[in-house]
């Protein structure tokens, strides 16, 4: 699923492309450019398949890049790659903020950083494509498919239900020491042991076997 939101970045208005399918988020040189941003050469050379095939290969970052939707102040680190947007937000990005979302007429309702908020959606579709070119709306995969009943079933929780589900456990599993583990397994052994004591024939041990724990 994709929507393009109007975003203020550095005091500039912005298109960005929230796309689901994709695994990073990216802005295009052209913005790092024009809204004068500092980009940080990557240690290493990322590498990504693009949906014809081919290879996109980028090595530069914008970090801790901040914009706002209406009154919603969001942030993350962006990869500087020839994308058709100002900037692409994927799945990193809705991981980190914990975004869950569904469409309902102009308005992305969102649950970010603890709080819901509605950011303001220009346009939203399955497929968008910029200068007027159309193409059939792709296979969704199953793990895309997921995400968006996860979202929607979020995206309907009240407050109260959100606020018990985000709430940590009151206690915590405590696993068994290691000399208790030691002491079950020997334990375990013990009882193996007097049983094949008790075998008369094969079938007798057959079912010694599929009674042990």
């Amino acid at each position: 699923m994709t929507a393009i939101l109007r975003v203020e970045v550095t005091g500039s208005q912005c298109e960005a492309l929230l796309d689901t399918g994709a695994s990073r988020s990216f802005i295009s040189p052209g913005a790092v450019e024009r809204l004068q941003l500092k980009a940080w050469k990557l240690p290493e050379e990322c590498v990504f398949t693009v949906a014809n095939g081919a290879q996109l290969r980028i090595d530069r970052v914008v970090k801790g890049l901040t914009m706002w939707c209406g009154a919603t102040r969001l942030a993350g680190d962006f990869l500087v790659g020839p994308v058709p947007y100002d900037l692409v937000v994927g799945l990193d990005w809705l991981t980190n903020h914990r975004v869950a979302w569904y469409f309902q007429s102009d308005k992305l309702r969102t649950y970010v950083n603890g709080q819901w908020c509605d950011l303001p959606v220009v346009r939203a579709n399955d497929v968008t494509q910029r200068n007027g070119s159309t193409q059939g709306t792709r296979q969704r995969t199953p793990a895309e498919q997921a995400y968006d009943i996860l979202a929607k079933q979020v995206a309907d929780m009240t407050r109260e239900e959100a606020t018990a589900l985000l709430r940590p456990p009151s206690q915590r599993y405590n696993p068994p020491s290691k000399g208790k583990r030691k002491a079950m397994v020997a334990g375990l052994i013990l009882q193996a042991t007097e049983s094949t004591a008790c075998i008369r024939h094969p079938l007798q041990g057959l079912y010694v076997i599929l009674a042990l724990p």
